[in-house]
């Protein structure tokens, strides 16, 4: 009996695909009994799973009549449904279910059909199987479809919820007229709103980066364009449109803006712009709008400006407090590396920092700050072709680069931008490389400054995501808030990557978030977290006005950190502190909100 046709249309007729599409999650098995004809119904019973590996099961039922019957099985996901598959026909009473992903819920039905078109169907127990899940790329599901294929020559990313609706957003930079885009979460996906804004976000957009620089408590966007900075300002609910407010930057001659982002040079607690601008020089826009509604031009008077510190053809900057003294320095990409120290609203080249790499307009990078050993210092990441550089902050204001003693991460020979996040939440930074014309790599931090590359385990190897090409804007970021940190790769030429994290299950809650309201901007600010005694500092973040190739991570700090009591301190740019107890749960969500 292989009544194949007639049981597709029972399947069809009796159990709504939409219905199959999604079903809910749960362990219970039911019998599902259904009358076809005068007479018995068909029961099917007993529904059992064994024999689960990485990559297969086996489903065993019985029905009390002789039936045809087939199994149809779908990954269990709750951001958007997945299509089912259909087992072979079956009158054995078992089905072998193979291609299986390793540390993934699966739900299944079982559906049976009599000669005489009696049909019926159970839903069998949900089950996961063993292992590491690997990550999945959103770009390939409803969700994020649209960030796949956009314009070629892509530079950098910016997250942030502009919209305060608490999901996060990005805008996506790239170096062609028209060619950004700005994405709003909207339920379950991310929608293109970037036409709906009159001003289109014009022009090339090579750095992005978010803050609220007037202070009205949502988010305003600047962008590094290739001859000017634009500044957008944000213009609130309901429309959430933007309205080009560049007219309030200083008149400048622009030559060549390529590094963008924000920084409170001066520690009043509002953001000012920091760009470079080529061989005119580094410039400093001190934000006086509180008091005269307009940007002045400081640049002389902070150490740089024509013919200053850092004129000449470089490329990208990434903004941070190496020496831990409150105020924010930068790292610029010109010559051999030149680290900014902030003295106090003046600049001057930490010239015996011990850095030193190599960049030049054709070989721009994205350089990534981060403190991978918690030592409280802040330590640089350098991507380089041959050889990149891992330089561990001293803490006594120079580095040591220690790239020979970092394992796997010193075999890496195309290095073009990294970004740092704790990926499987187990307290330390891990370092995600994107390369030039290679695979990009992920190298787990195993402590005491060594690197193993999961990339191949993870399921982020080439083969499992299709081409790889030249890679620019990247950030870790936990785009549905559910504890683990995700990527999204931005490319110059291949399709985006927007990686979501399988490796963290529902029953691992180790994380800590914190995050701010945007007023008072928190760019700048510094977050430690501390032990139960609040003195023992076991990590810090620093919320970035803009890093690696034009880019900036969302404005939360996430720790990777076992359940119990802990101090969250947050220090900002203008001196104000916060010191919160809170307590890590195994099982709750675990946000600490600062306003």
């Amino acid at each position: 009996m292989r009544s194949s046709a007639k049981i597709l249309l029972a399947l069809i007729v009796l159990i709504p695909l939409v219905a199959i599409l999604s079903w809910p999650s749960g362990t219970s098995s039911r019998s599902g009994p259904a009358k076809g004809k005068a007479g018995d119904t068909l029961t099917i019973s007993h529904i059992r799973v064994s024999d689960v590996t990485e990559n297969t099961a086996t489903i065993t039922w019985q029905t009390d009549l002789d039936a045809d019957s087939q199994v149809v099985w779908r990954k269990n996901v709750t951001e958007e449904h997945a299509s089912p598959h259909l087992q072979e026909l079956t009158t054995d009473h078992a089905a072998a279910l193979d291609g299986l992903r390793p540390g993934t819920h699966y739900d299944f039905y079982v559906i049976s059909q009599t000669s005489d078109g009696r049909i019926a169907s159970a839903r069998g127990p949900s089950f996961k199987t063993p292992g590491l899940a690997p990550f999945d790329n959103l770009c390939d599901r409803a969700i994020a479809k649209h960030m796949k294929r956009l314009p070629t020559m892509g530079t950098g990313i910016a997250w942030a919820d502009f919209d305060n609706d608490g999901n996060l957003d990005v805008f996506i930079g790239c170096d062609r007229m028209f060619g950004a885009k700005l994405f709003r979460r909207r339920g379950r996906v991310f929608e293109d709103v970037t036409a709906l804004d009159p001003s289109r976000f014009g022009g090339s957009a090579r750095s992005v980066a978010w803050a609220d620089f007037d202070g009205d408590g949502d988010l305003d966007l600047l962008i590094g364009r290739r001859s000017h900075v634009s500044l957008y300002a944000n213009q609130g609910p309901p429309e959430w449109r933007f309205l080009d407010m560049s007219a309030i930057l200083p008149a400048q001659k622009f030559y060549d803006v390529e590094g963008a982002g924000w920084i409170d040079y001066n520690n009043d607690g509002a953001v000012d712009v920091l760009a470079t601008n080529g061989k005119y020089g580094i410039l400093i826009f001190e934000n006086q709008f509180a008091k005269q509604k307009r940007f002045i031009n400081v640049s002389r008077q902070a150490g740089f400006g024509p013919g200053g510190a850092g004129s000449g053809f470089g490329d990208y900057i990434s903004i941070g407090d190496y020496d831990r003294d409150g105020r924010t320095d930068f790292l610029y990409n010109l010559l051999t590396g030149m680290l900014f120290q902030n003295k106090g609203a003046l600049f001057a080249r930490a010239g015996n920092s011990g850095i030193t790499y190599f960049c030049s307009s054709t070989r721009k990078i994205g350089t990534a700050f981060g403190d991978y050993d918690n030592d409280g210092n802040i330590d640089i990441f350098v991507p380089q072709r041959g050889q990149s550089r891992l330089f561990r902050n001293q803490g006594n204001g120079t580095f040591k680069d220690v790239i020979k003693q970092a394992g796997d991460l010193s075999k890496n020979t195309s290095a073009s931008v990294g970004a740092w996040g704790d990926i499987d939440n187990d307290g330390d930074l891990d370092l995600y490389v994107g390369n030039e014309g290679a695979p990009n790599a992920l190298y787990i931090n195993l402590g005491k400054g060594k690197f193993e590359d999961r990339t191949e385990q993870y399921g982020l190897a080439a083969d499992d995501h299709g081409e790889h090409g030249r890679a620019r804007g990247m950030c870790f970021v936990d785009y549905d808030d559910d504890g683990d940190l995700d990527i999204y790769l931005h490319n110059y030429t291949a399709p985006d990557y927007f990686f979501e994290n399988g490796l963290i299950s529902e029953a691992n809650h180790n994380y800590l978030k914190v995050k701010f309201s945007p007023t008072p901007c928190p760019v700048g600010a510094s977050v430690s977290l501390c032990g139960k005694n609040g003195k023992k500092l076991l990590a810090i973040r620093e919320i970035s006005g803009g890093e690696g190739w034009g880019s900036q991570s969302p404005p939360e700090a996430h720790f990777g950190v076992k359940p119990g009591t802990y101090h969250v301190k947050v220090v900002f740019t203008n001196g104000r502190k916060k010191d919160i107890q809170t307590v890590v749960s195994p099982t709750g969500r675990n946000v600490v909100q600062i306003k």
